[in-house]
């Protein structure tokens, strides 16, 4: 049994040995063919690296957009370069939600990405961090510093990339912005990159103004005195507009819905405008006999009514048995105009002849030669010369201190009296301040009203 034993012992090494110089042998015979093979066999595209596709990503402003190509402006360094939108690019807004290229517009603050060597953008989205602010104006802009303030924020304009009109045009500078032009923004951090003039500026010429003495009124909110106008151009906020021109003296030109675009000049032509005329009542006073009466020269005939525009006029009326009259008057309003003519009195009775009789020479011996110049004529006469008191006339007026013309002569300022023989007088009051006055006033025997009271108007 025991020789059993240490055979099978032996047997179990013999096999372990043989065991272990089986694996040594197979081990060194694949790594030799191994080694052969990396020798000998021609190498495949699984054997090959390719480099790695590089992908930018830039931060910039969109200075145009001509189809699906964008011109983009770096923010880093200014530098403009091109991409396309192609099928595979994704395009956001900066909340991430996808959007159509359609939502893009000149002045967006972008980030987008490619690759190197490639136009065709990867992505294109609305800068998260960007901002955008509306309906500002030129107020708020400081040309000077290129700065903006909003509420208590100031914002630099030193970086400002795209300034665009609203017809999508770009501007060179701030300068082409007007008072009433409607602004949006977008920037980024302190900076403001892009500026677009949503809705500009027209503008209102005046032409052929009879007078400067009016205003022009927008929309019937906006007053505007023409005698604050320079050039007479107004400048109004593209639209449409109810425009309505007041002038002293003339009937309102009144237009609606007059339409003004962005960069136009509309022209108002006032040349057509209808001056604003008054009633003149004339009474004329000659005990209803005819006449012909005549302003600045032209002939009205025997009217008792005429329309004047405002100003200063000559009246002139001649009438037969009467003095011819005459009369300065200003017009601003509807008047009455009372002319009381003064009749020419009747030539008097030629002084009769004496008689042959009473020029016979006397015989020398009965008419001494005193009575000669013996003159009983004047005697008879006397009577018919002799003129009672004349009137004395008190005039006053309200205020005092009104100079006074009687037919043209000055006599004196209010309270004056005068010593007046019978007949018409044409009266004229003159006071700074207040308007001319003018009346006549009738002196006779009996009934005759010596004091008059004239109160008179301010200007």
């Amino acid at each position: 049994m025991k020789g059993n034993k240490n055979l099978v012992t032996a047997i179990i090494s013999i096999l372990v040995v043989s065991l272990v110089a089986l694996m040594v042998f197979i081990i060194i015979g694949i790594s030799k063919f191994t080694e052969l093979g990396n020798i000998t066999s021609p190498p495949t595209q699984s054997n090959i690296v390719l480099p790695r596709e590089i992908e930018l990503n830039l931060d910039g402003v969109i200075s145009d957009i001509k189809g699906n190509s964008l011109y983009i402006k770096s923010l880093n360094n200014n530098k403009v370069i091109k991409v396309n939108v192609v099928g595979t690019t994704i395009i956001s807004d900066k909340y991430n939600k996808q959007i159509p290229l359609s939502q893009i517009s000149v002045g967006e603050i972008v980030k987008l990405s490619y690759t190197v060597g490639s136009d065709d953008l990867k992505t294109l989205q609305i800068h998260p961090m960007s901002f955008t602010y509306k309906d500002l104006g030129i107020k708020q802009i400081n040309i000077d510093n290129k700065s903006l303030t909003i509420g208590t924020i100031q914002y630099t304009l030193d970086e400002l990339q795209v300034i665009e009109n609203p017809n999508g045009n770009l501007l060179l500078d701030l300068d082409v912005i007007n008072e009433f032009d409607d602004i949006m923004v977008k920037g980024l951090g302190n900076n403001i990159y892009s500026l677009k003039i949503v809705t500009g500026s027209g503008f209102i010429q005046l032409v052929d103004l009879p007078t400067d003495n009016g205003r022009l009124e927008i929309n019937r909110q906006r007053q505007i005195p023409l005698s604050t106008l320079k050039n007479d151009i107004i400048e109004v906020q593209a639209g449409i507009y109810d425009i309505a021109l007041y002038l002293d003296d003339y009937l309102p030109l009144i237009l609606e819905n007059v339409i003004i675009e962005y960069g136009q000049t509309y022209q108002l032509d006032a040349a057509g405008i209808q001056p604003l005329t008054y009633q003149i009542n004339i009474n004329v006073i000659n005990n209803h006999q005819p006449y012909e009466l005549s302003i600045n020269g032209e002939n009205y005939g025997e009217t008792r009514e005429a329309y004047l525009q405002t100003g200063d006029y000559n009246l002139d009326i001649s009438s037969e048995g009467f003095f011819d009259y005459s009369q300065s008057f200003r017009v601003k309003n509807n008047m009455t105009l009372q002319l009381i003519l003064k009749e020419i009195p009747p030539p008097p009775p030629p002084k009769p002849e004496p008689e042959p009789e009473i020029i016979l020479e006397p015989e020398p011996e009965f008419i001494p030669e005193p009575e000669i110049i013996l003159e009983a004529e004047p005697e008879i006469f006397v009577p018919e010369i002799i003129v009672p008191k004349n009137p004395i006339i008190n005039l006053n007026t309200s205020p005092a201190g009104a100079a006074v013309y009687i037919d043209g002569e000055y006599i004196g300022s209010t309270p004056v009296s005068k010593e007046l023989n019978q007949g018409i007088y044409k009266i004229e009051f003159e006071l700074n301040g207040y308007e001319n006055y003018s009346t006549s006033i009738i002196v006779e025997e009996e009934d005759i009203q010596t004091d008059y009271l004239y109160v008179l108007i301010p200007k």
